[in-house]
């Protein structure tokens, strides 16, 4: 029996993905605390324990990695459900998010494009799904309503995953990559992806430049720099190994000390951060490298 509406995230294979959805969990709870999430994973339960109100296991055999998503459906609890990857980070509550969504059965953040960069040959794909764009996207989220759209376009998925290597889909950092499966499921579908905005709030989960970007995930700030004028998001999407930088690991910090009722960690930035600035003043290159490399090995070992 499904149950209202709710968060869903995968963590599986590795511990690492346990801790971001822990992270991602506390910054959804920060603002949404009633707001039900959901875990699927092949991971100890334990390691959700008190942040998750359903710990799914699953047996990740038949699709692993980004493909994973392709059972999202049957994953999913809720009537309603907002898929997350683990490594977003939320900066604002959840509920405009939904109200934002409220009109679809099944949706994603992008725009209509010719040339995505998901295809060895995009001619090829266009010829066989009989269409000149794509719904382009970043696949941190899907958004989905049980029913017959979703449904279908859950199958249609699967059937592509099995003609993957056929339509000469590329693989992501060697593996299936989920979001040209979903985009032409969409296009069977007859779906399109909608604009990221909301008045004042940007809710598509891209990195942008961090530097260019003034983050506090306890404050509640995501302002990004933009063309003179500053962007408002709602969330920020760590991908391709951006959970290492120093920028992700201090919110991660400052979550679990919020979370812990210590500011012990919190307080350690700021020498951090004077640290840094010592170092890159007065020390060669390969010094700073090494002193930034033990630095972030150390901060790793406060957010186990």
């Amino acid at each position: 029996m499904n149950i209202g509406k709710g968060v869903l995230t995968i963590a599986h294979g590795q511990s690492r993905f346990a801790r971001q959805a822990v992270a991602l969990a506390r910054s959804i709870r920060l603002r949404d605390p009633n707001l039900p999430l959901a875990v699927v994973t092949d991971l100890p339960a334990a390691l959700f324990e008190g942040i998750y109100d359903h710990v799914i296991p699953w047996n990740f055999a038949g699709r692993s990695g980004l493909v994973s998503k392709l059972d999202a459906y049957e994953m999913s609890p809720f009537d309603v459900t907002l898929f997350l990857d683990t490594d977003i980070l939320m900066f604002t509550s959840l509920q405009p998010v939904f109200e934002h969504f409220a009109v679809d059965e099944f949706s994603v953040i992008g725009q209509l494009q010719a040339e995505t960069g998901w295809f060895e040959s995009t001619g090829l794909v266009q010829e066989q799904f009989l269409t000149k764009e794509f719904p382009r996207f970043v696949g941190g989220l899907y958004y989905f309503v049980k029913g017959e759209v979703a449904d279908r376009v859950f199958r249609e998925a699967r059937v592509i995953h099995g003609r993957y290597d056929g339509l000469r889909i590329k693989l992501h950092e060697g593996m299936r990559n989920d979001e040209p499966i979903f985009s032409l499921a969409m296009v069977r579908t007859g779906l399109h992806a909608r604009k990221a905005r909301t008045p004042g709030l940007l809710i598509n989960p891209t990195w942008g430049p961090v530097r260019s970007a003034d983050i506090d995930v306890i404050a509640g700030r995501c302002d990004q720099f933009e063309n003179k004028k500053i962007l408002r998001r709602a969330m920020m999407h760590f991908y391709d190994g951006r959970t290492h930088s120093y920028f992700y690991i201090r919110e991660v910090l400052r979550l679990k000390a919020a979370f812990r009722n210590a500011d012990r960690t919190v307080r350690m930035e700021g020498l951090i951060r004077l640290c840094a600035v010592v170092l890159w003043l007065c020390a060669p290159p390969r010094i700073v490298w090494k002193m930034h490399r033990f630095i972030m090995k150390g901060l790793r070992k406060l957010m186990r």
